[in-house]
């Protein structure tokens, strides 16, 4: 009796995971911007800043992925992978990183096929932040240069440099054309 109730809470368990996922899905359209808080200090220094990284959200066959520059290379990951490496990482580094999103308020089809292309003709490339330092584009490409340049790929175009974008930038610059930002708190297994 007691293990078949065991397996009863497991299956319950798995349903509610998979419902939350369903709904992380179907509640974050192509285009979402994510924002990390609390992350990297010397970036939140340097930037006057609360966030230290920026990255953006494309769904395939109704699974959320996170594109983002990042070390070593800019990379695609699953958006329910993502959320428990910062779980991990507030763990073991006793840190407090917190996860805001901000949706689009209306991007065409053919807005984000542009964005999602140009996100993928990014993954493997080198992470770096000579971009920023410089204001010129470089081998490598930092998280809020990448975000940036398929935000214009994408039909906005704040006028700005994208080398030289922060993810506080970001987060500002994006106001015409992006929802309030909303905290994403859903870590995996709560």
């Amino acid at each position: 009796m007691k293990i078949t109730g065991v397996f009863l809470i497991y299956g319950m368990l798995s349903l509610v995971a998979a419902a939350i996922l369903t709904t992380m899905s179907s509640s974050i359209p192509d285009g979402t911007l994510l924002f990390v808080e609390g992350g990297s200090q010397i970036v939140m220094d340097f930037t006057d800043s609360p966030y230290s990284h920026v990255a953006i959200i494309f769904n395939e066959d109704g699974v959320p992925y996170v594109y983002e520059a990042t070390k070593p290379t800019c990379r695609k990951v699953k958006l329910e992978e993502y959320m428990k490496e910062i779980k991990f990482l507030n763990e073991k580094q006793n840190k407090q990183m917190r996860v805001w999103i901000k949706k689009p308020l209306n991007l065409s089809n053919d807005s984000i096929h542009e964005m999602k292309d140009y996100c993928k003709d990014q993954l493997g490339r080198k992470y770096r932040v000579s971009s920023y330092l410089s204001g010129k584009s470089t081998k490598g490409i930092h998280c809020g240069e990448m975000t940036m340049r398929s935000m214009i790929m994408g039909g906005m175009n704040p006028r700005v440099n994208p080398c030289k974008c922060s993810p506080h930038d970001i987060m500002e610059l994006s106001s015409k054309w992006y929802n309030k930002a909303e905290e994403l708190s859903r870590f995996p297994s709560e």
